[in-house]
């Protein structure tokens, strides 16, 4: 994860990282610019926009249950829309409406919060939508903030504009249901238990081999396949982060196909994806990922890890306000989080089955820093665009963790000594168990033993 408190000079990016031996995933990383200049009063409102700024939605929620009513009627409604947005509670869309239509809500904040509603709508599939109402409040800023500000916001909604148009990602129901079958395999030839998920399906009737990344905010296809498969070219480029700063361009895929399921008009974002197959030898070489687009799609997949096929449940019903929800989005990377609890604390991390190891960065260090400090280190290299970065990590054996109503032991996780690192947990955790679910609808994760 980036700073919480984006800079103008950069905006809006994708982010790619892939751990090396470890990770493969991509994150759409929002770096709009932001302040809360006038918002929020001083003392425990203070703390309300601290948890708002590091998208802590779990906590949020939380100190809202407890203490929403000493706070002032501002700071409430703010927090609430807020927090209706990262669950995808039902009435959100018009609390985050009537937010950007107060008076009290300054400049900066009714552009951050029209980027937010937004992203909203276009993970209910209404992208045309998504993309006028952000030419709304682009149109109305144009006097107040410079064009650099301006442009991470634009990228948006040509991009909601783009796949609005071409009802990207439709798809019909087969009879029968759902399904789509999967492999577990090894990614490093000398390593068995460094394991991603691999989906067999066809982009433009050409068949192609996914790496299956709930981590991954965006689809993603190399270059070569993209010029190979004749990809459609939108003109439109998305700011993309890794070791460098590029400008990849979106592409739209005639149609996809995984299982019995073929999507229409699937949105790809075009990057070299690291060659993992010459660096640190990997045994598949990666052309494509399809991530948290698809699983919007479907809304609930049920992933059968001993019969090796996702399927969706197609009576699982509208959203309940009963089910408390352990998955919210993260505002900024639009990515999916996950809530667990260690030793009676709760902790945020992506859930990530295109990362062969889970890695605990910033939240987690942040809180057992003393006790971190005191494990052995070392250094491990990961892949982004544009080369190879090495960090430290600690190695914490023995990690017992709960995840729902499950409560679980890691052999071994590794804690990176790295601010900006999202935490995450990956296959080598959720493998073991014989189903996860992912529940959209509800925002829940369920794993199953």
């Amino acid at each position: 994860m980036m700073t919480t408190s984006p800079h103008p000079d950069s905006l809006t990016t994708l982010q790619l990282k892939s751990i090396a031996m470890k990770r493969l995933g991509i994150f759409l990383l929002v770096m709009l610019a932001f302040s809360h200049a006038g918002i929020m009063a001083q003392g425990k409102d203070s703390l309300v926009l601290s948890l708002i700024d590091d998208s802590r939605w779990f906590d949020l929620r939380r100190l809202y249950r407890s203490e929403s009513s000493e706070w002032n009627d501002y700071t409430r409604r703010y927090a609430d829309a807020m927090i209706g947005n990262a669950f995808l509670q039902k009435g959100s869309y018009k609390k985050m409406k009537r937010l950007l239509k107060d008076k009290r809500t300054d400049d900066e904040t009714q552009l951050w919060l029209s980027y937010l509603l937004a992203s909203n709508l276009s993970r209910r599939g209404k992208n045309s939508k998504a993309a006028s109402l952000l030419e709304k409040w682009l149109k109305q800023k144009q006097e107040v903030f410079g064009k650099e500000v301006l442009a991470g916001y634009a990228a948006y909604w040509q991009y909601y504009k783009t796949i609005g148009r071409n009802k990207s990602m439709h798809y019909v129901r087969p009879y029968g249901g759902v399904e789509i079958p999967f492999q577990v395999d090894t990614v490093r030839q000398h390593d068995m238990q460094s394991v991603v998920m691999l989906i067999e399906g066809e982009i433009n009737g050409e068949r192609v081999r996914f790496i299956f990344d709930t981590g991954a905010a965006m689809n993603v296809v190399s270059q070569e396949l993209a010029d190979r498969l004749n990809l459609t070219k939108t003109g439109v480029s998305m700011p993309v982060r890794g070791s460098k700063d590029l400008e990849e361009a979106l592409v739209i895929a005639r149609e996809m196909s995984v299982g019995n399921v073929v999507f229409g008009h699937v949105p790809f974002i075009v990057s070299n994806l690291p060659d993992m197959n010459s660096n640190i030898g990997y045994s598949h070489k990666i052309n494509a990922i399809v991530g948290v687009p698809m699983m919007l799609a479907l809304s609930r997949l049920d992933i059968d890890f001993k019969a090796r096929r996702i399927r969706v449940d197609t009576e699982a019903g509208a959203p309940s306000e009963h089910i408390e929800p352990n998955l919210c989005f993260d505002s900024q990377t639009g990515g999916l989080r996950m809530e667990y609890e260690h030793e009676g604390k709760h902790y945020m991390c992506m859930p990530d089955f295109g990362a062969p190891w889970s890695m605990l960065g910033k939240h987690f260090f942040e809180g057992n820093k003393e006790k971190i400090i005191r494990l052995p280190t070392d250094t491990i290299s990961y892949w982004g665009i544009g080369g190879i970065q090495n960090i430290r990590q600690h190695s914490l054996h023995d990690f017992i963790l709960t995840i729902g109503e499950l409560r679980c032991k890691m052999p071994e996780v590794r804690i990176v000594e790295d601010r900006d690192f999202t935490d995450l947990l990956g296959m080598d955790v959720f493998q073991w168990f014989s189903k996860v679910i992912f529940d959209l609808d509800n925002m829940r994760l369920q794993v199953i033993p």
